[in-house]
């Protein structure tokens, strides 16, 4: 057991995990392979180390953290390769609003579905031809990788379209992606304007447990993605965030994407499903004792035995 990954009271003064792998190269033995990218345990870490005195208030704050690493990282390589003429409409439109993007996935960011999209034809571009083409369909590496090789490989063979007899750059799958993306979404959405928000085109949803239409939400407008803290997608998100802060008296903060009952007709279905979108949780009332009275206790229900 000493030999599990493990960290106890860290002079950073934090332990943190975003389902990242948790340990480097050096550690000797196998851990398995599916893991999440790096982008939200190091985004979780970036925020950690610039709190001081954090409260609660600021760790709620954080869980719905929207800000993506991986367009913050690589946006700015990948724009400067760009042609500076010869774009569509819709193409320079997203260009000018890239270059002045904070890098937040907002709900109501046009940039994110941009970059969203730019980036899936841009990974498509470098690994497609390499793991599925020829007959071939094999998982292609994930975003770590080709976020390596734009940052620190920009001359690697992978960016050359083997399909092809040309020799390509990084500067020329980054020209067709950023094409292909504009095109497609505006074939899909239209001209750029509020189709394009992320909250919209992208959208997220709350299924019902067995799939059964109409019990679960409509499309949400929600901020975030896989790759950030606050890691929704279309069809699913954090089912339940918690906060405790620990001391003399216990306090927490939770909230579920959905309600308190699971009964469709009951008032209580759906009713947090506002409060989990905005990031917005309630205190959880704590009973010491069976018979402790609270104000915010709407009922009770006393469960007997015997005969």
């Amino acid at each position: 057991m000493d030999q599990v990954p493990h960290v106890e009271n860290p002079k950073r003064g934090y332990v943190s995990s975003a389902n990242q792998r948790p340990a480097d190269e050096t550690y000797p033995y196998y851990l398995g392979w599916d893991y999440a990218g790096f982008e939200r345990g190091a985004r979780v870490n970036e925020i950690l180390e610039e709190m001081s005195g954090a409260t609660p208030e600021d760790i709620i704050k954080m869980q719905t953290d929207a800000l993506s690493l991986r367009a913050r990282m690589a946006l700015p390589k990948l724009l400067g390769l760009l042609p500076s003429a010869g774009l569509g409409s819709s193409a320079a439109f997203a260009l000018e609003k890239l270059k002045k993007w904070d890098f937040v996935l907002r709900a109501d960011a046009i940039e994110a579905t941009f970059f969203d999209r730019f980036w899936r034809e841009f990974s498509n571009g470098v690994w497609n031809d390499d793991f599925r083409s020829g007959g071939k369909s094999f998982p292609t590496p994930g975003s770590d990788v080709t976020l390596d090789l734009v940052l620190n490989k920009p001359d690697s063979p992978y960016f050359d379209d083997k399909t092809t007899s040309a020799v390509e750059t990084i500067g020329d799958i980054a020209a067709k992606a950023f094409a292909a993306a504009a095109g497609a979404l505006e074939s899909e959405l239209g001209l750029a304007g509020e189709a394009w928000y992320w909250g919209k085109a992208r959208g997220t949803e709350i299924r019902h447990l067995a799939r059964i239409p109409g019990l679960g939400t409509a499309l949400l407008a929600v901020s975030g993605s896989g790759g950030t803290i606050n890691n929704v997608s279309r069809t699913s998100g954090p089912s339940y965030r918690l906060v405790v802060a620990l001391g003399p008296k216990v306090e927490a903060w939770g909230v579920i994407p959905g309600g308190e009952s699971g009964n469709p007709g009951s008032r209580y279905y759906d009713n947090m499903v506002n409060a989990w979108v905005e990031g917005k949780p309630y205190e959880i009332v704590f009973l010491k004792t069976a018979d402790e009275a609270h104000p915010r206790l709407l009922g009770k229900t006393t469960i007997g035995g015997g005969r």
